[in-house]
């Protein structure tokens, strides 16, 4: 129940002084002087109470009463204060609690205090305690409530900043993988391009469909599609060397072969080796010429028998000096058959 004597509705700063002066055992006379010698006090007096002056009935009725109040209020706010001086013993004590909950632990312990006095009704003085604490209480769970938001408002920030955290690690990662996977890509065409190559049987026209068909996968508009490896080629040269792979046909390569080739274009267009020099055009080969066939079989010639080999002479001994003696002269054998005089 708010007040509504003379003193209550005073300024705020007027009754904090007023309070302290009880607080502090100034008498009651020069304190009603000093009150209705401040102009914020005579103005309120003219207007709400005819002009008439605060008298020293008026002051006790506020020692009594306000004064009562306010000194509870002091109490709780003392406490309040050692409460936030012994913050980490009670975080010791109660951790995860915030200081609101403390002191709304304290105000509990002090309404226990208060109706735990004995008898069976409250004398005045514990009631004044009561609407005082009634009043801080208010407040307290005002506190409270702000940080219950602001806990609430914290785990959210903390939600989104994980959600921040993990969709920039997925791009991160998505990012990272699209370019392992485009450094990736000159391979694995070749490799592609190399099995297909080995599926059509090898050749000119086998590569030359592994780029048309890679040419189609590739392309952007596939309803306006126009192949630029099929218009850059001459095709009646082509007809000239269909005929050719069909008299000599290719050796078939393996898939390894062909990705090595593909592999070695790449390196080749990237400029890190040079080109492998180009094979001679295959060209039907033409049979040896046959030799004509004669009515008459020839003869066959008679061979002489060869002469029995002479016995080789044996080698003379080395002489005393050491130096290299000249071989002696092969004997001449004349011809089987020859006149001897």
């Amino acid at each position: 129940m708010a007040r509504t004597g003379k003193i209550a509705r005073l300024p705020h700063a007027v009754r904090s002084q007023l309070n302290l002066r009880l607080l502090d055992g100034e008498e009651g006379k020069p304190i009603v002087q000093w009150l209705n010698s401040l102009p914020e006090v005579q103005a309120v007096l003219a207007g709400q109470f005819g002009g008439r002056p605060i008298n020293e009935q008026n002051l006790s009725e506020w020692r009594q009463g306000g004064h009562q109040e306010w000194l509870a209020r002091q109490d709780m706010l003392a406490q309040a204060a050692e409460l936030a001086a012994h913050r980490q013993d009670l975080e010791s004590v109660a951790p995860g609690q915030s200081f609101a909950d403390h002191l709304a632990a304290a105000i509990s312990f002090r309404f226990g205090a208060i109706l735990a006095a004995p008898g069976p009704v409250l004398d005045d003085k514990s009631l004044t305690q009561l609407k005082a604490l009634g009043r801080i209480c208010q407040a307290v769970v005002k506190l409270r409530r702000g940080d219950h938001n602001a806990a609430r408002l914290k785990i959210e920030m903390q939600r989104w900043e994980l959600d921040r955290e993990q969709l920039a690690l997925e791009k991160a990662e998505a990012a990272q993988r699209k370019l392992r996977e485009t450094l990736a890509a000159p391979v694995w065409g070749a490799l592609k391009k190399g099995q297909r190559l080995a599926q059509f049987g090898g050749g000119i026209a086998a590569r030359l469909a592994v780029e048309y068909l890679n040419e189609i996968e590739l392309c952007q508009d596939p309803a306006h599609f126009q192949s630029k490896v099929l218009a850059a080629q001459d095709w009646p040269a082509w007809k000239r060397y269909d005929d050719l792979m069909a008299q000599n046909p290719p050796v078939p390569q393996t898939p390894v072969q062909a990705a090595a080739d593909m592999l070695h274009e790449i390196d080749v267009a990237l400029g890190f080796c040079k080109p492998k020099p180009s094979p001679a055009s295959a060209r039907p080969r033409r049979p040896a010429p046959r030799p004509a066939r004669n009515s008459a079989k020839p003869e066959p010639q008679v061979q002489p028998a060869p002469a029995p080999a002479a016995p080789a002479e044996p080698a003379p001994p080395p002489p005393a000096s050491g130096l290299p003696v000249a071989a002696p002269a092969p004997a001449t054998e004349e011809p089987i058959g020859s006149n001897q005089t």
